[in-house]
Parts: structure tokens; C-alpha cells; sequence
């Protein structure tokens, strides 16, 4: 299957297991990376060879360059983050209202 550049928000431990599987075992790359704090996400960015690091999720979005996004933040925190990348429309998801 083709790469996907994908953009990861919320760099935790989980984020970097995604992140070293997904370069390991896949043609995809994770290129941007979204944090509350510009230095943590710009951290796992170079921890992790992303080239881009964010401190919202609007500005990795306002950027460009991503096919798709994993959210690893805790399961309550997930559709305030995702309502932004939904809302966007730019990774082909539709919302309907």
C-alpha cells in the first residue's frame, strides 16, 4: 500500500509505539505532531524524525501536508481533538449535520 504522511496529536508513549511501528513496518511517515506544549511536540518531532511540530491541532492543519491523523491523547480528551481535523474536510472525511 502507498505511504500515508500522517500527522500525531498528543505525543505520549503510545504516540511514539505508533510512530516506530508505522516507520518500521510501513511505506507511511509521520510528518507532523501536535502538542498543548510547542517544546514537547517539537521534541517527539525530532525524537522521531517528524519534520514538522505544532502547538494545535488548527495550525498542523492550516499547514498542510498530512493524509491522515492519530489522535493518542486519553479517550475523553479524543472528539474535542478530532472535531477540528472532522470540520476541516481536507482528509476526505465528510461531517454531516
Amino acid at each position: 500500500a502507498p505511504g500515508l504522511r500522517w500527522g500525531v496529536v498528543s505525543p505520549g508513549h503510545i504516540a511514539g509505539q505508533f510512530t516506530d511501528t508505522a516507520h518500521r513496518a510501513t511505506a507511511s511517515r509521520i510528518v507532523s505532531v501536535v502538542s498543548r506544549s510547542a517544546e514537547r511536540a517539537a521534541a517527539f518531532a525530532a525524537e522521531h524524525g517528524a519534520e514538522h511540530s505544532f502547538d494545535s491541532v488548527e495550525g498542523m492543519l492550516a499547514a498542510g501536508g498530512i493524509d491522515a491523523v492519530y489522535i493518542a491523547s486519553p479517550h475523553a480528551q479524543h472528539a474535542e481533538l478530532a472535531r477540528p481535523v472532522l470540520e476541516d474536510g481536507r482528509l476526505g472525511v465528510e461531517v454531516l449535520t
